[in-house]
């Protein structure tokens, strides 16, 4: 065999281990997601095979909420929440804001009352989720039984009066392990709006 063709060999032999174990620990990461669909709020995404979905109820009665999603995972403890909203229009609109600048007005003005003294925001921003506007706030507040809790919020913008928002919630020494639980929710995420 000529130099020329064992350094072909060799090459080709190479790419076949590296393409090999790309595929592996892709398809060994797809096969720990799970997908979730829902229709009548229109969306579809990819979360952590962890979760396991609750029912979610309308304040706190056994009426169950047709436009809220609940996951909860065990190790180590997690929440994440789904949530379509309507309703945005007017007061955005009253305030001479688009929707967007709104959905960060109402986290900055609203949480600090919502979460109490407690409520620390860490980080915020804007960016593109599925082609869409979105808020991203992530914050620190102690519950009423003492638990400090870490939450990255992502809220998607889907028109002029409605919006998908995404929760990822733990107690603050967990937060580090499952803050990237949202990443494939919101890489894989088809937004179709409401039926």
């Amino acid at each position: 065999m000529t130099k020329l063709r064992k350094l072909l060999v060799t090459v080709l032999v190479l790419a076949i281990l590296v393409l090999g174990l790309v595929g592996f620990f892709y398809f060994r990461h797809q096969a720990s997601l799970a997908i979730f669909y829902d229709q009548s709020i229109g969306v579809s995404f990819a979360y952590d095979k962890g979760y396991q979905q609750h029912p979610a109820y309308v304040n706190d009665s056994t009426e169950i909420d047709p436009y809220t999603f609940y996951f909860q995972r065990n190790d180590p403890q997690a929440f994440l929440t789904v949530k379509y909203e309507t309703g945005l229009a007017m007061p955005a609109n009253i305030l001479s804001m688009r929707v967007i600048d709104y959905v960060q007005y109402e986290m900055e003005q609203f949480f600090p009352v919502r979460y109490g003294p407690t409520y620390k925001s860490i980080s915020t921003g804007v960016l593109k989720v599925a082609g869409k506007d979105a808020a991203e706030n992530v914050f620190a507040y102690t519950d009423a039984d003492g638990r400090p809790n870490e939450v990255r919020l992502v809220v998607i913008v889907w028109d002029n009066n409605s919006a998908y928002y995404f929760f990822g919630q733990s107690h603050e020494t967990f937060f580090d392990k499952i803050k990237g639980d949202l990443d494939p929710i919101l890489k894989n995420l088809v937004l179709s709006g409401p039926k």
